[in-house]
């Protein structure tokens, strides 16, 4: 284990990745490698909120060349991103509440 609270964070993340960054490392002790999940982490952080603010700009819906409506490609990537980002802390075992029925895999487990 490492003393996390002296790592900084990726200097391409936002405003709110970094947030999350510092508090998780300041509430968990990750191994070192563990650090690369975290930055992943948080760039799906970011992706979700980008795709969530195209989203709040121009709709849920958009018109295909057809004008029929379909989904907006944005509302597909901000679900992506959002999973990636539940899986990867549930990898980290970032997890403070009461465990679901698929608790994350043990350190060393190949």
């Amino acid at each position: 284990m490492i003393r996390n609270n002296t790592s900084q964070p990726p200097k391409h993340l936002t405003a709110q990745a970094k947030q999350f960054w510092r508090s998780v490392v300041n509430l968990f002790e990750l191994e070192e490698h563990n650090l690369d999940l975290l930055e992943t982490a948080c760039v799906q952080l970011q992706r979700a909120a980008q795709a969530r603010a195209i989203i709040e700009k121009e709709g849920m819906v958009i018109k295909d060349r057809f004008q029929q409506p379909k989904p907006h490609p944005a509302v597909e990537l901000e679900r992506q991103a959002h999973l990636a980002f539940v899986r990867i802390g549930r990898e980290l075992g970032l997890s403070v509440e009461a465990p679901d029925s698929r608790p994350p895999l043990p350190v060393g487990y190949k």
